[in-house]
């Protein structure tokens, strides 16, 4: 009997024919991404031009898909310092970082957030790094934002960048950009509140400065402007708001003077919102009411087109 129910399930499966069996394939996905999750294998290429690639193998088939990801801007080789004040006088670049003295704040600015001087007390330190790396430039460009509070009634000038000498030393050494300049053409320590240039000024060994130029025109307060100055082997210009400042008035020097920040012979001291100029003037520092945002000093002096960009930005 066991042996004819045997017979019967043989020849009932040679009956049936083949089937097909299924066997599940677990699918595998390999995919260069900055993220690892369970099912996923991950790699990054830190490169501007990587691509994303997305590989999917399944039953031995292979198909592939390429996705660009966003190149990032790749930063200038000359800028050699930036301080942008977000919320901080950190310098990005060179790790020129400032110190923030007097309680200065951070107020909304031209690009992000920007440092807010009261012209009492408030100004940035920036420390002996800075005033090796960038004192030492024979040519470059310095830039930024600002927007400016007049208190020209009160004092002879408003100092924006200062490089020199420290308050008690008697001997003028400085390299200053600052708005206003006293009486008399900066001939006078009396103040002057009609005067709201901005103004590009070399001092040396207690003399009277040995280059110096002006915007012409005085700037508007509360409103941003950019400010740039830049020297050559063929000598010196200005810019305002991205244009270049052809009718500058020289008050010392010209145009063709290659003065920069290694020819100011004593460098003790490199502030923001604070300095003085020409024993003229006074020899009392000052300090700068208002705004400045993302400062920027190449080694090279940058051209017309590329100050423009930094204006668009």
């Amino acid at each position: 009997m066991k042996i004819f129910l045997f017979l019967i399930i043989i020849l009932f499966l040679l009956g049936c024919g083949s089937q097909e069996i299924t066997v599940p394939v677990k699918e595998t996905t390999k995919e260069i991404v900055a993220k690892k999750t369970p099912t996923t294998e991950n790699i990054q290429k830190k490169t501007p031009s990587t691509k994303t690639i997305s590989k999917t193998i399944s039953n031995n088939s292979v198909t592939a898909k390429a996705v660009e990801e966003t190149k990032p801007i790749p930063t200038n080789p000359n800028l050699i310092a930036h301080w942008k004040f977000d919320g901080d006088a950190k310098e990005t670049i060179s790790n020129l970082d400032g110190t923030i003295k007097g309680g200065a704040s951070f107020k909304t600015g031209k690009v992000n957030q920007a440092l807010s001087f009261d012209g009492v007390d408030d100004y940035v330190d920036l420390p002996q790094s800075a005033i090796t790396k960038i004192g030492s430039l024979s040519k470059g460009t310095i830039a930024f934002w600002f927007n400016y509070q007049s208190i020209l009634d009160k004092q002879t000038l408003m100092p924006i960048i200062y490089l020199g000498i420290k308050d008690g030393n008697p001997s003028d050494n400085m390299y200053i950009i600052e708005i206003g300049h006293s009486a008399l053409d900066g001939m006078s320590d009396r103040p002057d509140p009609s005067d709201k240039k901005i103004y590009s000024t070399w001092i040396k060994n207690h003399q009277e400065p040995f280059l110096c130029f002006d915007s012409t025109n005085n700037i508007a307060e509360n409103q941003w402007h950019h400010f740039a100055v830049a020297v050559s082997d063929s000598g010196n210009t200005g810019y305002l708001n991205g244009v270049e400042i052809t009718n500058r008035d020289y008050n010392f020097g010209s145009a063709s003077d290659k003065h920069f920040l290694s020819s100011i012979s004593t460098k003790e001291i490199f502030t923001l919102g604070y300095g003085r100029s020409s024993y003229m003037i006074g020899k009392d520092f000052m300090y700068y009411k208002g705004l400045l945002d993302d400062l920027r000093v190449y080694d090279k002096s940058l051209s017309g087109e590329e100050i423009k960009k930094l204006v668009r930005k």
